[in-house]
Formats: structure tokens, C-alpha cells, sequence
């Protein structure tokens, strides 16, 4: 079954534009415990400030949430992994902004600012039910990634037309920035099955495992 919603709402006059819209999409698979769900919205927005000044933004938001199938075919009652839970939650962000101003005949100046972000986060568990659970007393799993990346423009231009000859001269800065961290943990044994993963700490192995990582780029 598949289910999907639009939304938008646009307009504007000589000195401005705007665009608003919603997206709804969600389906539900074939397979028990198999569904997609997204929701994604835009906003975009430009203005004119004078004869020389122009300001924009724009804006996307996305959220997607995935049931997901296990694909251990070596299990001997295919059936029984009907009863592992495991999802995934998806956000994206992206936002850029920018000014230009055009002082002069032929000369342009314009600086922008951008972010392109994103959250994955993964949970899991694997009930005593199962060929795998039962062996390991059941199995929980969290694990997260996110990365940030920044933007930020800036540049001049000058044209010049003489008789037959056009002349430009470009000039600019650049600057880029990333981030990534990640993290995620593991627990087993657990004494009952219906905390799932919401209460890791309380699984009876040794140590739960927790892994970081993280990381760092300028251009």
C-alpha cells in the first residue's frame, strides 16, 4: 500500500519570490515489518533591496524512517526473523544563503553561506525467539553516524566590453569545513525480550562495546 501528499504554495511581485511545499510518501512493503515513511520540506525565498541589493535562502528538511528486513537465508526457520525489530531514522538539513550587490555598472560582488547536514541512527534487536538470539540471549544494537558540512563564498566580478573585446576579471575565497562522528553500542543477554533496545545497559555480557570515531577536513 502506498500513500503520497503534495503540498505548495508559491508567489511573489517584482521585488520578491517565495516557494513553500510539503512532501508526504509512505509504503508499506510486502513482507511483514517492511515500511518506508518520508517527509521532506522546501522553502525558498529571494529579494530585490533597491536596484543594486538582492538576498536569498533556501531551505530543504527531509526525515525518512525504514523498517528493515533481515536477510539471514541460512536460518533454518525463515519465519522467526519476522520477529527481529530494526529500523532506521534518517534527517537530512540543507540551508544556503546568499547577498549580492552590483555598486557599479559591470561590477558584482556576491558571498554565500551553506550547510548540508545529515543524522543516521540505527537500532536493533534480535529476540531469544530467533536461531541467532537464543544463542547469544538476545542481541541489541545502536549505532549512529552524522556528518556537517559548511560552506562559505565569497567573490567579485568585473566586465568590461571596449569596441569588440569583452573583458572579465573573477576574484574570490572559498572556504570548507567537515565534520563526522560516529558511535554505536552492542549488549547480549538480556533476561527479557520486550526492552528491546531501549534498555541496553541492562544486557548481562561482559562489557557492552562502545566504538567512537570522528573526524575533521578544511579546504
Amino acid at each position: 500500500f502506498i500513500q503520497q501528499h503534495n503540498l505548495s504554495l508559491s508567489g511573489g511581485t517584482e521585488e520578491n519570490q517565495y516557494l513553500v511545499s510539503l512532501n508526504y510518501f509512505d509504503q508499506d512493503g510486502i513482507v511483514k515489518n517492511n515500511n518506508f515513511n518520508r517527509i521532506t520540506g522546501r522553502f525558498n525565498f529571494d529579494q530585490k533591496i533597491g536596484n543594486n541589493i538582492k538576498v536569498g535562502i533556501s531551505a530543504m528538511i527531509t526525515k525518512n524512517a525504514t523498517d528493515n528486513i533481515p536477510n539471514n537465508t541460512f536460518t533454518p526457520n525463515p519465519a522467526s526473523l519476522l520477529e527481529i525489530t530494526d529500523e532506521t531514522k534518517f534527517s537530512r538539513e540543507f540551508i544556503n544563503s546568499y547577498l549580492e550587490y552590483k555598486p557599479l555598472k559591470g561590477l558584482e560582488f556576491k558571498a554565500s553561506l551553506g550547510y548540508d547536514g545529515s543524522d543516521t541512527r540505527r537500532n536493533q534487536y534480535v529476540p531469544k525467539s530467533t536461531k541467532e538470539g537464543a544463542s547469544r540471549g538476545g542481541l541489541a544494537n545502536i549505532s549512529s553516524n552524522k556528518f556537517d558540512n559548511y560552506l562559505f563564498e565569497v567573490y567579485s566580478k568585473y566586465s568590461l566590453q571596449l569596441s569588440n573585446h569583452d573583458f572579465n576579471i573573477l576574484g574570490g575565497y572559498s572556504y570548507q569545513e567537515f565534520h563526522y562522528s560516529g558511535e554505536s553500542m552492542l549488549n547480549t543477554d538480556f533476561m527479557f525480550d520486550s526492552f528491546k533496545w531501549y534498555n541496553i545497559g541492562s544486557g548481562q555480557a561482559e562489557k557492552p562495546t562502545i566504538n567512537s570515531y570522528g573526524g575533521s577536513s578544511n579546504l
